[in-house]
């Protein structure tokens, strides 16, 4: 069983890291493409700012999110399974009952709330 939960994170990085290896290798061919269009004249970085900007999100930049969504889920993944350990440990019933008895203000809180109840009884008569 300990070695699925290594499996499961494992899974998830290695996903987050080929895709974003594929999103730097995109990254630079579109670099390299929209050099090649401005060397060429077809377009100016001036005019045409939001078709190069949605050209590099649509090639590298989805990749790129998408690959730290996966790195994110195989750390909380991660997290949450080491956490499940820590959390359920075994508690007996001697160790709740005196956990339950061992504070005084329980005591404080049941005299004060006879108090009121006492005051509340006279002020009806």
């Amino acid at each position: 069983m300990r070695y699925v939960k290594y499996a499961i994170c494992a899974v998830f990085y290695v996903m987050g890291a080929l895709l974003l290896i594929f999103a730097m290798w995109s990254f630079t061919q579109s670099r390299g493409v929209i050099s090649d269009a401005i060397e060429a004249g077809i377009i100016s970085f001036s005019d045409d700012r939001f078709d190069i900007i949605s050209f590099y999100m649509n090639s590298a930049g989805q990749h790129f999110v998408s690959a730290m969504l996966l790195i994110g889920i195989g750390v909380t993944t991660h997290i949450l399974l080491y956490k499940k350990n820590e959390v359920a440990k075994p508690v007996s019933a001697e160790e709740i009952i005196r956990e339950m008895t061992k504070s005084k203000n329980d005591k404080e809180l049941d005299d004060w709330f006879d108090e009121v109840m006492d005051n509340e009884k006279e002020e009806a008569n």
